[in-house]
């Protein structure tokens, strides 16, 4: 029985209309795609050098520039942190039998369900408190990966002149367009 992933297929639709020259948009099933999308920590295709899946990739000349993973139910800080840090230890994407490798700078885009969650929940300041943690361990360790996390639900995404869809595409936009 296929689970139902509302978000990620909203986000997938969302994400698949960005319309910059040279990138394509690669989906995982939950997100409306025909795969799964694998990140290896080496040109190889095997279960031993696969580090990872993730929800969608958009890769730009033939380079994976952003990696967007979705989070519909588990936001604990050290399921959302092993996401991003496990990714970073990737250095390559195999799609079918062709294999891309990641950009000097990738973009990690984090969208967190919160549409569940009241403004006083404790989890939502332990988001917000992670993003700059994160981003400052990656420096730290100087790893090449700028980490983002975009809040909401389906009703703040589904609408086209809303703000947090705007916001996502623009982001994701200059990602891939970023030198």
């Amino acid at each position: 029985m296929a689970v139902d992933h509302p978000l990620h297929r909203l986000i997938g639709t969302i994400i698949s209309q960005l319309d910059v020259p040279n990138a394509h948009v690669v989906l995982d099933t939950a997100c409306g795609g025909n795969q799964r999308i694998q990140l290896f920590c080496k040109n190889e295709k095997s279960h031993k050098s696969c580090v990872c899946y993730v929800d969608a990739v958009v890769l730009l000349n033939e380079q994976v520039k952003v990696i967007v993973e979705i989070e519909e139910s588990d936001i604990r800080p050290v399921h959302l942190c092993g996401k991003v840090f496990v990714s970073a230890l990737a250095t390559h994407f195999i799609h079918r039998q062709d294999c891309y490798r990641m950009a000097d700078r990738v973009f990690f885009v984090q969208v967190i369900d919160t549409s569940s969650k009241s403004e006083t929940a404790s989890k939502l300041p332990q988001c917000r408190n992670l993003e700059p943690l994160i981003q400052g361990f990656l420096r730290a360790g100087n790893v090449n990966i700028q980490y983002d996390i975009f809040y909401g639900g389906i009703s703040q995404f589904e609408c086209a002149e809303e703000s947090d869809q705007q916001d996502l595409v623009e982001h994701i936009r200059q990602a891939v367009t970023h030198a």
